[in-house]
């Protein structure tokens, strides 16, 4: 896909404690409500390597992590790092990884067991600096599966907040970490299950 035109730029502002995507043309990108569903986006950094990301399973207060975002998970978007997993104020979810030297790496040939922190996707997809890159969200329930360019790099089962329940359905919040990140094609749709070809590419050793 090309880069964005002049019409398809976007700028990222701090308002309140809030980070929140603005559009030049459009409305803030703010809360948007999520149970089972897909996210379709396509995004690119301008600059150097920098730190945003997708948001999602997010709940409670605003704030509970590092006094601006809710607790949630995160697929990272950064460059080289896209679709890393991220928990955030005391989420988990269950992840099949290996520790390679000081990093815990995704390894879907592994059982699925109890994961927290940082967790690197084995492969990075991601397209060359300057270039458009797909991202794909999908959350069904308690299990999500984040793909970049057409290539599964997580896939997450038994997402916990910090109590310990369940997260089935809540929020999700466009992430700019302290860098431009431009989106365009955001598209938000519905489901109830997988794709069954998917599921079993991501879910086969659960």
């Amino acid at each position: 896909m090309a880069g964005p035109g002049p019409d398809r730029k976007h700028r990222c502002s701090a308002k309140d404690g809030e980070r929140r995507a603005r559009c030049r043309h459009h409305s803030p990108a703010r809360w948007f409500p999520t149970g089972a569903g897909s996210l379709w986006v396509s995004s690119y950094h301008r600059d150097e390597k920098r730190n945003s990301g997708l948001l999602y399973h997010c709940h409670g207060d605003h704030g509970a992590f590092w006094n601006t975002w809710m607790s949630c998970l995160e697929s990272q978007v950064q460059e080289k790092d896209f679709g890393d997993f991220i928990t955030l104020a005391g989420t988990s979810a269950r992840a099949p990884f290996r520790q390679d030297g000081e990093r815990s790496v995704y390894d879907p040939p592994r059982d699925f067991a109890p994961w927290r922190g940082y967790l690197h996707a084995a492969i990075e997809p991601d397209k060359p600096h300057g270039e458009w890159s797909r991202i794909d969200l999908y959350v069904v329930g308690d299990r999500s599966i984040h793909m970049i360019n057409g290539k599964v790099v997580m896939s997450l089962s038994g997402a916990l907040d910090k109590n310990g329940q369940l997260l089935l359905g809540s929020r999700l919040q466009i992430q700019s970490e302290a860098a431009e990140v431009e989106y365009k094609a955001i598209r938000l749709r519905l489901i109830d299950a997988f794709p069954p070809m998917l599921e079993q590419r991501a879910f086969r050793r659960q």
